[in-house]
């Protein structure tokens, strides 16, 4: 769990939408939850073309988006145990999948 997983989870159970700025953030549970759906990603250097590009979202699309960031932060977020969980069974199933040496 990054540092900002915790604030993450909290702005998507509210219904807000991640707007992610980065070069290479790695978003929790990357292979289980469908980030691409409900999440903006965005560069460093595409810092001015943020502002424009949130403004001309369909407004029924950013709610879209809203309401699965809730469904998502409730099912995965919910709280510290939900978290571990989670981390624990995805831990498992890649164990699962690993050759043995």
């Amino acid at each position: 769990r990054g540092p900002g997983t915790f604030r993450l989870g909290e702005v998507m159970y509210a219904g807000c939408i991640p707007v992610i700025i980065s070069f290479d953030y790695v978003l929790p549970f990357a292979g289980l939850i469908p980030w691409h759906l409900f999440s903006f990603r965005f560069t460093p250097l595409q810092i001015m073309e943020i502002v424009p590009f949130l403004r001309a979202v369909d407004p029924a699309r950013l709610e879209e988006m809203s309401q699965m960031a809730r469904h998502y932060a409730t099912k995965y977020f919910r709280d510290g145990m939900t978290i571990l969980s989670t981390a624990i069974n995805i831990t498992l199933m890649r164990a699962a999948h690993e050759p043995i040496l």
